[in-house]
């Protein structure tokens, strides 16, 4: 025993020396590795920056100011930044002063940096650009030229009216160069573009354009959408819905069409019941079909207005219609008007037991009446049956008519508003209005009419001087929801809205997408102006005319389109209905709803037995639970 403990002693104590050897070839190893031979960075040399920006909103052109805190890694560094590439040679603060001439994008400031080791940093972050209406300005040309010694600024109106598929407002910005710091105003939403023209002291001159993005807090709207003919299967359907979700709306009007086979009919059947081939002719969606399309708006948060229409439309040649190959209801004259109202009455029952049954929000039992709105006591009766089918919100489309006056040949209606506004829940007018008497109206100029002709005020240019909305909303109390506000994008238009049947005799239209814009931008000026003024909360909404079931592109002149999709007008509606969403790509149709579609072959064969007079009534139940002020209404807001 006494011989083995020295060996074991002189084990410990070597083996503590082999460890003390260890631990200071770590620590070496470690300081070396660290000061003189950096291998792979520990988390202590991450690179790390602080990065912040701050918008200057008050001038234009637009000014952020940024600065970034460098540290960590191993200096000197290469930085990226919006002033360019620098060298930072230890850790430390950068800053700079970057420069926008325009806020339609999000800004975004981006740093980057790479240390002496070869590592890369990133660091992002974006800054607030939204600029409200009613926010004035400071001009400021030397940020822009600051050899100069003169700046010229000047309002860009209308930069390609007949080319161009560039969205730039047509308001007005009020400009004020008088004093030595000049100012801009902007009272209403759009894009407003620019110029400036710097001078420098020899004389030469230097131009730039500034865009200032002008937005509204809230939209002055209650509803907002748009109509959606269903004439093509549903091609473009759900493409369609997106778009008004885009746009920040929360209704969508379904157009459809049964038929009569002759103007002077008393029989009103789908569209697979005519005997005669019209290939022009859009097909009446089966019921399966409608049920599933007011489904796929409702997924989407809109509430839906069921408009059903009946017109006669004989086959033509070329790609326009006209009064004579699309004959609307309130240009028929039935044999026997006993029986057609008969007729058309137990179809609007049928109509209104899908309404029921799919939880649509308003249920319109007539449109383009004209002068059948005056036969008495007729519509009043279809109301009261349909209310004991239907509990949503009852309207009638196009009512009062187009007045006694007439015009551009059309007949001289009753003058006296018809019976059964008093039974319906709102009035579903249309917005159609002309513009103006010349081509190319201001915005301004426009606003101002509209303005008078939903007051009843002086000398109209409305077809059939009528539709004015603000004396029947007092007299009868109802809301107005405004329908069908809209233009084709064609030069002049705004004269008589229609690119057929009225237009006068002026050669081929031409493709005018700043008309479209202007008229659109002018009609919201006024209404906005109304629902501030002195009908308060009865003007209920707008909606857009129209996005279209087939594709037509934005360059198509035969004729111009009522369509807003693709065109320049769009992004004016975005603005107005305050929408944040990615608009979708226009004339693509929804491969998961392609892929989804009921079975064409059902197309022509109805769900239900729909033979007049034997039409089956289902139980149903109501899926209406939210009130007007969101997507949804309550059945128990019979009043407004």
């Amino acid at each position: 025993m006494c011989k083995r403990r020295p060996q074991m002693i002189q084990r410990k104590i070597l083996a503590t020396v082999i460890c003390a050897m260890v631990i200071a070839s770590s620590i070496g190893y470690y300081y070396l590795g660290e000061k003189l031979f950096p291998g792979q960075p520990t988390s202590r040399q991450l690179i790390r920056i602080e990065l912040n920006a701050t918008a200057s909103l008050d001038e234009l052109p637009f000014e952020v100011r940024w600065s970034a805190i460098v540290s960590g890694g191993v200096p000197p560094y290469l930085v990226e930044s919006p002033s360019g590439v620098a060298k930072l040679m230890d850790s430390g603060r950068v800053s700079g002063i970057q420069l926008f001439k325009t806020n339609k994008n999000p800004w975004e400031i981006t740093f980057k940096v790479k240390d002496a080791l070869g590592q890369d940093a990133i660091a992002r972050t974006y800054v607030d650009n939204t600029i409200l209406v009613g926010t004035t300005l400071t001009l400021n040309g030397a940020k822009l030229s600051d050899d100069s010694m003169r700046f010229v600024w000047e309002q860009v109106h209308n930069p390609d009216r007949y080319d161009g598929s560039e969205y730039v407002t047509g308001n007005e910005a009020e400009i004020e160069t008088d004093s030595p710091n000049p100012t801009v105003t902007f009272q209403w939403p759009g894009l407003y573009r620019l110029s400036l023209r710097a001078v420098r002291p020899d004389g030469a001159e230097v131009l730039h354009t500034v865009d200032a993005l002008v937005s509204l807090s809230e939209s002055p709207f209650k509803l907002r959408g748009a109509a959606l003919p269903l004439n093509n299967q549903g091609q473009l359907l759900e493409s369609n819905l997106d778009r008004v979700v885009a746009w920040g709306g929360n209704l969508v009007a379904f157009h459809f069409n049964l038929y009569v086979p002759q103007p002077n009919s008393n029989v009103i059947v789908p569209s697979w019941r005519l005997n005669e081939t019209c290939p022009n002719r859009p097909p009446t969606p089966n019921d399966d079909q409608l049920e599933s399309w007011i489904r796929l708006a409702h997924r989407r948060g809109l509430s839906v207005l069921l408009v059903p229409h009946v017109v006669y439309i004989a086959a033509i040649t070329g790609s326009s219609y006209n009064r004579t190959t699309w004959v609307e209801m309130w240009q028929f004259e039935p044999q026997d008007k006993a029986a057609w109202f008969r007729n058309y009455q137990q179809w609007i029952l049928h109509y209104a037991t899908i309404a029921e049954g799919t939880g649509v929000e308003i249920f319109s039992v007539g449109v383009d009446l004209g002068p059948f709105e005056y036969v008495p006591n007729v519509w009043r009766q279809v109301i009261l049956e349909a209310r004991k089918i239907y509990h949503g919100k009852v309207t009638v489309t196009e009512a009062p008519g187009w007045g006694a006056q007439g015009g551009y040949g059309l007949p001289q209606w009753h003058p006296e508003p018809p019976d059964f506004l008093q039974d319906i829940d709102l009035m579903d007018f249309d917005f159609n209005y002309r513009g103006s008497d010349v081509f190319h109206p201001t915005v301004t100029e426009m606003a101002k009419n509209f303005s008078g002709y939903i007051r009843g005020e002086g000398n109209q240019f409305v077809q059939g001087n009528q539709y004015a909305a603000v004396p029947y909303m007092k007299k009868y109390g109802k809301p107005w929801l405004v329908n069908a506000l809209g233009l084709p994008n064609g030069d002049g238009v705004n004269r008589y809205l229609h690119p057929h049947g009225e237009r006068p005799d002026e050669g081929p239209l031409r493709i005018d997408n700043q008309e479209q814009v202007d008229y659109v931008e002018a009609g919201f000026r006024a209404l906005s102006e109304l629902s501030e003024s002195e009908v308060g909360d009865l003007l209920l909404g707008v909606v857009i005319w129209s996005l279209d079931d087939w594709h037509t592109p934005p360059d198509f002149a035969d004729p111009p389109q009522w369509t807003v999709a693709g065109r320049p007008v769009e992004e004016a509606i975005q603005l107005w209905f305050c929408g944040k969403g990615e608009l979708p790509l226009y004339g693509e149709t929804n491969a998961s709803l392609i892929s989804a579609k009921l079975d064409l072959s059902m197309v022509g064969t109805p769900r239900v037995p729909m033979e007049i007079g034997t039409i089956g009534q289902r139980h149903v139940k109501s899926h209406r639970a939210v009130n007007w002020n969101s997507n949804r209404m309550t059945p128990d807001q019979h009043s407004l």
